[in-house]
């Protein structure tokens, strides 16, 4: 029975997607700049997040050092 169930919401799911994008006709545009505001912001996201990865390496790396550090302690103890 439950294997009916999941078979039958995965039904449901797909036909939901079908008809959120599936269209006949679509009156878009997509405006030359749109492509590069996107690779702007890829971009942007991937040098923020190196960004903060940069900055907090150090504090990261001593936390685990530390946190590494105590066990073995604990272990010899």
């Amino acid at each position: 029975m439950t294997r009916f169930v999941s078979t039958k919401k995965r039904i449901v799911f797909f036909y939901i997607l079908i008809f959120l994008f599936w269209s006949s006709e679509s009156h878009a545009y997509f405006d030359p700049g749109t492509g590069s505001q996107l690779l702007q912001l890829l971009l942007a996201g991937l040098f923020g997040f190196l960004f903060t990865i940069k900055t907090y390496f150090h504090k990261i790396k001593d936390f685990l050092k530390n946190l590494t550090s105590k066990k073995n302690e604990d272990i010899n103890d």
